[in-house]
């Protein structure tokens, strides 16, 4: 459920809660609160259940920003308590607890914890919702709006015991024990808050409940390598919106027109991120947008209806259709794969189908992995499948009796054949896939981050937490940047930006057509200049690669408000930049053949040792960092 949205399902909830307080609800007794908002204004907003046996509440706020010395602000709310609702002007990311005790009834407690961040640019983007007040077995969300990392092992629920029988963490997100209990950390199986069993009130409330701290780790409103959420208004703040109040349709460069399909669904953080497991790090989506099935003409990366081509005889490959996908059916040993198997048994023969990038010159084996899923019918229309018979395909297969011209997972179960997804192929060494002519395969997203491990809480043994050098995406034991990895990042950001994913030169385009930026080169990515999450005066840079403290560190600046005025953007948007108005612009083209002058220090210093042609050096792009000259930051 979005954000935009929760008016008119309040009003409901309030109305039922009026209809049935004598039946259905007779058993629920006590207080529970059962949403906290924070509007575009900073108003907090708390509403809480009305308990039949109470004949009054006390309510206390308390500003907790510094947990030591907290600070009461009852008397700076408006408190309702005919319809349980309680108002507040917050200030700008400060944390607040409400408590609220029944006067007779049961005398129960509600209370609640969280941050509370001032939006920006008037959007609802901040909204901390708590759950239903419903607990389980497993007491799903106990701890959530604890924000020092200390009630962790109440949010991961299986911290313990290991299937070989040492101890350790289970982990929340994929790679699951066959004894897991952690699908408890997000999902009650009767007492959810919103569709999908989550325990919050939508996807962006479930994520964020854990992911503002709570756990440790992945602070997505503290500053990091993929920007930030918890920026502020004076910051000029620009972020994603994955709060659900836009369609995905809405990227620019994207499918404005699309009006059915992926491009529809609302945008959350399970639009870029894969909370049950992904083949990329940062638990990257395998398949954003439905990408992964869509066709190159489409703006994805998947084949349907794709003729099968012999290794021996492969089509003339064409700079018109570089990064083009076709199948091909070869053995074993031309394919450079295994050609004995666990046995020793010689299989070098056997025969192999996989996908071939056409790169505009030769062709290049992808071991991009397969996607198993399927759309449900009957049969089920499955990702990936090969067609013995042309006629055939996901549309016009309706029986059965079909099953015996396909090529599918139903044929691994069979002993036909073995699909191989995780390394993008399928085999057989029984003769099955000789005759196969098309097929369709949805292939995942992968992208490669060069990531650090760091301890966030506690010492080195603490919590892992990871950063990325998301700039250049190179790899730290090799030298300079490694082929394909930059690439991955842009085609996964080009998932929704289709028509951004372009050389420069010619106009491109999927679905509108103009000049753009190159971002197909693995040095010139979508994250060298944009965060993924969002932007703030805080994370932004200047074209030296250095931020406000930075600024204020090396003495350019003697004030954090001087530093955050000088950064502030003069053209506040939804860019997403991590560099302050056009920097990025000016710290990377510095060697330009231009006969202008441009970036550089060509009207001297006032000591008058400045070369007056501009031949100070400038620091390497990006992130790489240089004191500037005094002289052309005057503090204010």
């Amino acid at each position: 459920m979005s954000k935009k949205r929760f008016g008119l399902s309040l009003l409901t909830a309030l109305a039922m809660v009026l209809i049935f307080s004598v039946t259905a609800l007779a058993a629920i007794t006590g207080v529970a609160i059962t949403k906290a908002t924070v509007d575009d204004q900073g108003l907090l907003k708390v509403i809480w259940t009305a308990d039949a046996g109470a004949t009054d509440y006390t309510v206390t706020v308390k500003d907790v920003t510094d947990k030591a010395n907290p600070v009461d602000k009852t008397a700076d709310a408006t408190i309702d308590e005919v319809n349980t609702t309680l108002t507040l002007a917050t200030a700008p990311s400060s944390k607040y607890e409400v408590t609220i005790v029944t006067v007779d009834g049961v005398n129960a407690t509600a209370k609640t914890v969280f941050n509370a961040f001032t939006p920006a640019s008037n959007r609802e983007l901040v909204l901390v919702d708590v759950d239903n007040g419903i607990l389980n077995a497993n007491q799903t969300g106990k701890g959530v709006t604890t924000n020092d990392g200390s009630t962790n092992t109440d949010v991961i629920k299986s911290s313990d015991v290991k299937n070989d029988g040492t101890t350790g963490t289970q982990r929340t997100h994929g790679e699951y024990q066959n004894n897991t209990n952690s699908c408890a950390s997000c999902h009650q199986t009767h007492t959810g808050a919103s569709k999908s069993l989550l325990f919050k009130d939508g996807v962006y409330n479930t994520c964020t409940a854990c992911h503002d701290g709570t756990l440790g780790f992945y602070n997505v409103f503290e500053s990091s390598n993929a920007g930030t959420f918890g920026g502020t208004t004076m910051g000029n703040m620009s972020v994603h919106l994955a709060d659900g109040t836009v369609q995905l349709k809405a990227a620019p460069g994207g499918n404005l027109s699309a009006n059915s399909g992926s491009w529809v669904n609302e945008f959350n953080c399970a639009s870029c991120h894969a909370p049950h497991g992904s083949y990329s790090e940062r638990l990257l989506h395998y398949n954003p947008n439905g990408m992964g099935l869509a066709k190159t003409t489409d703006g994805g990366i998947g084949i349907k209806g794709g003729v099968i081509s012999e290794f021996g005889t492969l089509p003339s490959a064409s700079a018109a259709d570089a990064a083009k996908f076709i199948l091909v059916r070869g053995t074993a040993q031309q394919f450079g794969l295994a050609t004995t198997d666990i046995d020793g048994n010689d299989i070098a023969a056997t025969k192999v189908i996989t996908v071939y990038e056409d790169k505009g010159t030769t062709y290049a084996k992808s071991s991009t992995p397969w996607l198993y899923g399927y759309v449900y019918g009957s049969p089920k229309n499955y990702y990936t499948r090969f067609y013995k018979n042309p006629g055939l395909d996901s549309q016009t297969l309706v029986v059965d009796g079909d099953y015996v011209y396909i090529a599918d997972v139903h044929d691994d179960e069979l002993g036909n054949s073995k699909m191989v997804f995780g390394k993008g192929f399928i085999y057989s060494t029984t003769g099955y896939l000789d005759d196969v002519q098309t097929g369709d395969v949805g292939r995942a997203y992968t992208v490669d981050l060069d990531l650090v491990e760091i301890a966030k809480f506690g010492d080195a043994n603490g919590v892992p937490i990871y950063t990325s050098n998301v700039n250049t995406l190179f790899d730290s034991a090799a030298v300079g940047y490694v082929s394909g990895k930059g690439v991955a990042m842009s085609t996964y950001c080009a998932s929704c930006h289709v028509d951004y994913l372009a050389k420069s030169g010619t106009a491109t385009g999927t679905f509108s057509s103009a000049y753009r930026h190159t971002t197909t080169s693995d040095s010139y990515t979508c994250v060298r200049c944009h965060y993924s999450h969002g932007t703030d005066v805080e994370v932004m840079m200047d074209a030296h690669g250095e931020k406000t403290t930075d600024l204020v560190a090396d003495g350019t600046f003697a004030t954090i408000e001087a530093a955050n005025a000088y950064m502030v953007d003069k053209n506040p948007s939804s860019a997403l930049k991590r560099y302050t108005n056009m920097s990025v612009c000016w710290g990377c083209h510095t060697d330009s053949k231009a006969e202008q002058l441009k970036n550089t220090f060509s009207f001297g210093d006032d000591d008058g040792q400045t070369d007056p042609h501009g031949l100070t050096p400038q620091p390497d792009m990006p992130g790489a960092l240089s004191t500037p000259n005094d002289a052309i930051f005057v503090t204010p």
